[in-house]
Order: structure tokens, then sequence, then C-alpha cells
């Protein structure tokens, strides 16, 4: 009888072995796959720029105002648009009073809501003379506004709405909520605007 207690725990301890080598080899496994992936993952193109270009775009970049003191998402958006040789984007009030309201929305929700409402949407392109396909919304939620921008310029698609060339309006909203989430909208206008800067 002891012996064969013996046998079944030896044989147990032998199985409980074999599972942590085993998991230990799958997690290595898994970490190599992922070493791999990274170094053969293709990058964009870089597109080739004079020194003209470097130098103008360093010299805009100079004028901008410093946000690593005093986070700014307009000053943000934009020096990710100059370091990628776009043109700097304007703000419209009516786009930032649409966004703060969306901005606001989603905090109270606790949720990333992707799209405006269909209404919302109706009001913007009757006050700005435009089609419901120039607005593109941009929505991520964070620990304060330099972290959304991170997660802004990390995902691809955020990132290419960001530095679409053919923007020409830029609204932003965000609001805090109790829990200290921070919800962030950006609302881009492609098309160009009878009154850019109202």
């Amino acid at each position: 009888m002891e012996q064969q207690k013996e046998t079944l725990n030896s044989t147990a301890r032998k199985e409980s072995n074999m599972d942590k080598r085993s998991s230990n080899t799958n997690k290595w496994f898994l970490g190599l796959i992922n070493v791999l992936s990274s170094c053969f993952e293709r990058k964009p193109k870089e597109q080739f720029r004079t020194p003209r270009e470097r130098r103008v775009m360093m010299e805009e970049l100079s004028k901008m105002p410093d946000h690593s003191r005093f986070a700014n998402t307009h000053v943000m958006v934009n020096k990710e648009r100059v370091q990628n040789y776009l043109p700097q984007v304007v703000r419209n009030s009516l786009l930032d009073k649409t966004a703060l309201e969306h901005a606001k929305k989603m905090s109270a929700k606790g949720k990333l809501i992707e799209h405006l409402d269909e209404k919302v949407k109706k009001t913007l392109t009757q006050d700005l003379g435009i089609c419901s396909e120039t607005i593109q919304v941009n929505v991520k939620c964070g620990s304060d506004l330099q972290d959304v921008h991170r997660l802004f310029v990390k995902r691809r698609h955020s990132r290419q709405k960001m530095l679409d060339s053919e923007i020409k309006l830029l609204g932003i909203g965000s609001d805090e909520n109790s829990k200290g989430s921070v919800y962030v909208c950006h609302i881009y206008v492609k098309a160009c605007m009878e009154n850019e800067g109202s």
C-alpha cells in the first residue's frame, strides 16, 4: 500500500515537473516569436527630404511653444504634423465646442464613443458648409493629455487621421471624470471652409 502511494506521488511529481518545463518552453518560444516578428516588421518607407526641407521644418518647430511643462493638445498635434512635413491646422470654435461636448459624453458614460451623433454631424455640415464624409473623429482615454497624445500617435488608424495632408480645421475637447481618466476628442475637417478661422 505504502509502495503504491510512493509510486503515485513520484508519478505526480514527474508530471508536475514536465508541466513546468513545458510551460517554460512555451513562454520561451512565444518570446522568440515576438522578437522575430518585431525584427521583420515592415516599417513605413521614409520619404527623401532635401536639406532645405529639413531646415524649414526645424525652424518651424523651434518657433512652436514647449508643451513639456504645460500640455497643449493643439500644439502637440501641430508639432506631430510639422515633424512629418505637413502644414499646421487651425482650430475652429464650433468644432471645439462639439469636441468638448463629445468628450464630456464619453467621460460621463465611462467609455469611448467612436462616432459623432448623426444630428451633430448634420449641424456641422450645415454650419460649416461641408459634406459629412469630410469629418473625421479621433477619441482616446488616458491618464492625462500627454498620455492620450502618445496613444493617438502609437495607433496607426488615429495617427493616419492626425497626419492627413488634406485636413484644414481641427476641434479639440477633453474632460476628466471622477476616476481621473481623461477623455479626449479630436474632430478633423478635410474640406476648405468659407470661414476657416471662425
